[in-house]
């Protein structure tokens, strides 16, 4: 009996490594990039090509730009703050591929999800704490895997795709160090942007407290600078 399985998908080493990995191991693995609009057509046709040239049985491009907007961007425009006072919208695609991903695996009747993320960060735990909320499934972790017999995981990835036929995107490292001023800029834009959205709110909300629309916040409000304050007291 077939084992299927879907692979959330970048087109990167770690997710092409995944591919024949998971194949190696009994599974047909079905692949779902989800896009954000981060890539360009050239790119989001590269990565579907890869997805073929890997062997994925089939592959499916997702197009989560509206979502994140309407899900993640304007909440987070009109709450006014960022997670610790600083942390904006940088990983909000991971719940939405996890979700659509998981769509695929209903799809397809099988319970098995996989993803590339490594056994360091942040990263893994979005995605498996996504995939528990959302249902009983199998979660399969390749890099994971070979983190336990592999310190140099990255060099062992291109190894074990080259040994196979497979190509490595070598001008991949260069061409990230050539957009790397460009993606710096775009964060300092993002973040003034975001800086302005987060006052615009904080006055809009003051003036309807002003107005006597929100009595009840200030009353909170209050007391907590008078929590916050030094004593005064002799």
């Amino acid at each position: 009996m077939t084992k299927h399985v879907v692979l959330a998908f970048s087109g990167g080493l770690d997710t092409s490594f995944c591919i024949p990995y998971l194949q190696e191991r009994g599974w047909e693995v079905h692949t779902v990039f989800a896009d954000t609009g981060g890539v360009d057509a050239e790119e989001r046709a590269y990565i579907e090509q890869r997805a073929a040239e890997l062997g994925a049985a089939t592959h499916r491009t997702v197009d989560i730009a509206q979502p994140i907007w309407d899900g993640f961007v304007k909440p987070f425009v009109r709450a006014g703050e960022g997670y610790q006072g600083q942390y904006p919208l940088l990983v909000s695609d991971r719940y939405l591929i996890v979700e659509h991903s998981l769509k695929r695996c209903d799809e397809l009747g099988t319970r098995a999800f996989a993803h590339g993320c490594t056994g360091m960060g942040n990263d893994q735990v979005r995605f498996d704490l996504t995939v528990k909320a959302l249902g009983d499934y199998e979660i399969l972790a390749p890099i994971r895997e070979i983190q336990r017999e592999h310190t140099e995981v990255r060099a062992y990835e291109r190894e074990y795709l080259e040994e196979r036929g497979f190509g490595v995107r070598a001008k991949a490292e260069g061409l990230h160090d050539q957009r790397e001023p460009a993606r710096r800029d775009h964060v300092r834009r993002r973040d003034r942007s975001l800086g302005s959205a987060r006052a615009r709110a904080r006055a809009a909300g003051a003036s309807r407290v002003r107005n006597g629309r929100r009595r009840p916040c200030v009353a909170r409000s209050a007391s907590s600078r008078a929590s916050r304050s030094p004593s005064t007291a002799s």
